[in-house]
């Protein structure tokens, strides 16, 4: 979901820029998931916040994303000059790339429950490879460009901000499912 996203956030930019928002969106990502793989658990006990509470969190973040990403007029949001021309046109991989898109709700609730099921070093590894195979779709996304076009792009982001609703529907329905039992 997030290439299409990265594909358009990064049309028209060098690919040195490409590369730094890419490795700042995997870098926040790997930040992110490692915290909550090895202090999730005990995060959530302390605050006292279930995994149903971040799951209907969560899915209100993602749909609010989501939804302001659709919304969005589709613009290259980085004049290609070698410069951020502008604090409002800076691009950042970390936000909203890296969290909430490759690293939101549904995969830190992910690596919480496969800690509990698989243990942590094998979640570790499964983080680290998920988070190589995004920055690889991520470094390779202008061939993707290229192959669709950016106007096709556009569209297929279009098409991904509303799976991520869904997917973000979905996540409140079923945390407010469990709160009720």
């Amino acid at each position: 979901m997030a290439v299409p996203v990265f594909a358009t956030m990064t049309a028209g930019t060098t690919p040195v820029r490409r590369m730094k928002v890419a490795n700042e969106a995997v870098i926040a990502a790997s930040i992110v998931g490692v915290l909550f793989l090895l202090a999730g658990r005990a995060f959530f006990s302390v605050v006292g916040i279930t995994e149903n509470d971040f799951r209907v969190g969560g899915g209100l973040v993602l749909l609010v994303s989501s939804l302001l990403q659709l919304a969005r007029p589709q613009k290259t949001p980085y004049v290609d000059n070698g410069d951020i021309a502008s604090h409002e046109n800076s691009l950042h991989g970390a936000t909203p790339l890296g969290i909430p898109m490759v690293m939101g709700p549904a995969s830190i609730t992910t690596i919480i429950l496969a800690a509990k099921s698989y243990g942590y070093l094998n979640t570790f590894f499964a983080i680290g490879l998920n988070l190589l195979i995004v920055w690889i779709a991520f470094k390779n996304s202008k061939y993707l460009l290229d192959l669709i076009g950016e106007k096709n792009m556009k569209v297929v982001a279009k098409l991904a901000s509303l799976v991520l609703i869904s997917i973000a529907v979905m996540m409140i329905r079923v945390g407010i499912k469990n709160f009720i039992g």
